[in-house]
């Protein structure tokens, strides 16, 4: 489809509209249109620790920095415009809520990676990740296993 996949993190809604208009297709703009989430810790959605490998990965400082340069260098955007500078604070607003829910652990590592040292921090979260990744892909290769011995 037309969504990038190196925009995971924020963004996307707003390159699909920017690739339609380039690409000369309508775009409508409906004020009651409404678009509701259901990430953890929206609505009645609760962050299971089973969730967390991915919302690191998903979420985390290395992937959201990587889809900023991506989307600037996409659309010629400086990097260091107020925009994307929101963009970037609201994403590590919302891991940092969403690190909280998940209890007192949750409060030490949002602390952890966000208030204590920022270089810190993100050596941490970029080890973490990097933990979850294997961990999921580990996941994967487990499930996928059976099906192909089968076949």
């Amino acid at each position: 489809g037309l969504l990038d996949e190196k925009l995971s993190t924020w963004a996307d809604h707003d390159d699909l509209v920017l690739t339609a208009t380039q690409a000369g297709l309508p775009v409508i703009y409906d004020p009651r249109s409404c678009v509701e989430y259901d990430d953890p810790g929206t609505s009645n959605n609760v962050l299971k620790l089973s969730d967390i490998p991915y919302f690191l990965l998903r979420w985390g400082e290395a992937v959201n920095e990587s889809a900023i340069n991506h989307a600037s260098r996409k659309w010629g955007c400086d990097p260091n415009d107020p925009w994307i500078r929101h963009a970037n604070e609201w994403i590590r607003y919302r891991r940092r809520k969403v690190c909280r829910m998940i209890g007192p652990g949750g409060r030490l590592l949002a602390f952890v990676l966000f208030r204590l040292n920022r270089k810190l921090g993100s050596r941490l979260e970029r080890m973490l990740c990097g933990l979850a990744t294997r961990k999921l892909d580990q996941k994967r290769s487990a499930a996928l296993s059976p099906s192909l011995s089968k076949s």
